[in-house]
């Protein structure tokens, strides 16, 4: 999904299946042609939301489960989950407290070249969440952030050990880190 954009229906759909919501189709013909229980009003919607599901199943973002009574189950895949998280990812942003804590966050990082696609994905995110690069693998940002980190280095498949986290009170060019972000 892009940054700020209205949600597609691929991404309502799968952020639907994400929180436990069931989508149940009924096939009505033998060649396939299936229509949405609830939810899409307009014809419009129904079609586009069809359509969504169809590139969802042919990229195993989700599965259809056919029950007895001729109703497709719709159900969300490993493969869609982690597309979910990839799609959560892209526009979360890290939240800046009521009171900077005076502590700069720090991620620093040694990514072997076997993950280099791993070490651009993290380096981008580094950077659209807003932290300062201090050097090329060292980024730092005056708010908390251990979760994200944890989360980027399960989505891209980062070892703990080549992506670390940690926070100090202190560090050099401190007034220019103030200033860049807007603190004092």
């Amino acid at each position: 999904m892009r940054r700020n954009s209205k949600p597609t229906p691929s991404y309502e759909i799968l952020r639907a299946l994400a929180i436990g919501a069931a989508v149940i189709i009924i096939a009505s013909s033998p060649t396939g042609t299936r229509r949405l229980i609830k939810g899409f009003k307009k014809e419009r919607k129904r079609r586009n939301a069809l359509l969504a599901l169809d590139r969802l199943h042919r990229k195993k973002f989700v599965d259809f489960v056919e029950q007895r009574d001729g109703r497709l189950r719709v159900t969300i895949t490993v493969l869609g989950k982690r597309k979910m998280r990839q799609w959560d990812l892209e526009r979360h942003r890290i939240e800046k407290p009521k009171q900077w804590d005076r502590r700069w966050h720090i991620v620093a990082s040694d990514i072997s070249e076997k993950r280099k696609k791993g070490r651009d994905a993290l380096r981008t995110m580094l950077t659209r969440w807003g932290f300062y690069k201090l050097q090329e693998s060292m980024y730092v940002h005056p708010y908390p952030c251990e979760d994200e980190i944890d989360l980027l280095r399960e989505l891209f498949f980062l070892p703990s050990h080549e992506v670390l986290c940690f926070s100090t009170d202190h560090i050099s060019h401190e007034e220019r880190l103030k200033k860049h972000f807007g603190i004092s």
